[in-house]
């Protein structure tokens, strides 16, 4: 995913920001690992994570947005590795001092197209209040997506679902 940036951008803050993000979402800083065939998941207390900025400033504009296809090319094609906490990978991309992009890759398993929106509006958010020294606008959830997967769960083996499902796979 592309986010373009506009104004100066504080490096710092936006890495704050997006733990603080991973902090709010469990599934942001989890791990997975297979044991007797079953997929496990680890979440860690903490989110590790660091933001890498890439300076393109120096290219001409042309140059520029090759490199732009290069790096989001090599990101998409690059796996991860799910033992390893975060599923998640940021660059940010400096193309002058006012023009940058947010280049975020994560693996399907915890983000589809719909959370990273959710992702980055929560972000953004965030990173404005940081820089105006405010005191974050996101509370904590009481709800994450590893609750809404224990209920689906729970639902799927009730009499009634399994009712349903056999109907279905007729």
């Amino acid at each position: 995913f592309r986010m373009n940036l506009d104004g100066p951008i504080d490096l710092t803050l936006l890495e704050r920001s997006l733990l603080q993000i991973m902090q709010r979402h469990e599934a942001l800083r989890t791990s997975f690992r297979v044991v007797d065939s079953e997929i496990q998941q680890i979440v860690l207390p903490d989110p590790v994570f660091s933001l890498e900025a890439v300076d393109l400033r120096a290219l001409p504009p042309d140059k520029q947005d090759a490199e732009v296809d290069a790096i989001c090319l090599h990101e998409a094609q690059t796996g991860f590795d799910l033992t390893k906490a975060p599923p998640l990978r940021a660059k940010l991309l400096h193309l002058n001092d006012s023009r940058h992009m947010l280049v975020l890759t994560s693996h399907q398993i915890i983000c589809d197209g719909w959370s990273i929106g959710v992702l980055m509006e929560e972000m953004s958010k965030d990173y404005t209040a940081l820089a105006r020294q405010e005191t974050a606008p996101l509370p904590p959830l009481n709800f994450q997506f590893g609750d809404y997967v224990v209920g689906q769960l729970e639902t799927i083996a009730q009499p009634e679902a399994q009712t349903q499902l056999s109907c279905w796979r007729e």
